[in-house]
């Protein structure tokens, strides 16, 4: 049926699609919405976030289903990774803009030096 969404008026049958990016970088909710700082995922950073304010899965009834295991793997991943090697992008003049697909993942292949 119809309804509204605080101000807004949103008819019978309207698909609404949450655009997570950016939410993840709303100002609103973070400081510093830009910047990579993985530890305010950390923690009790968690306690003082703002409810639904970050959404790495998608939530509710359709959370993905490898949500679990991808947090996992990509810790994991990582840390294998990490214990080895450092990774930088070569001296170049690209500009990588994520692109949004199922996850978001840059426009083109990023070659790294190791």
């Amino acid at each position: 049926e119809d309804d509204y969404i605080g101000e807004y008026y949103i008819p019978k049958d309207t698909h609404l699609i949450l655009n997570i990016f950016a939410l993840h970088r709303n100002p609103k909710y973070w400081s510093e919405p830009n910047v990579f700082y993985p530890e305010r995922f950390m923690g009790c950073s968690e306690e003082k976030r703002a409810p639904f304010s970050f959404l790495p899965f998608s939530l509710g009834p359709r959370t993905c289903v490898g949500s679990q295991f991808d947090t996992m793997e990509g810790v994991l991943l990582l840390a294998t990774i990490a214990q080895k090697y450092q990774l930088k992008l070569p001296k170049q003049n690209k500009v990588y803009s994520p692109e949004p697909y199922l996850a978001l993942r840059p426009p083109h292949k990023m070659i790294m030096e190791l």
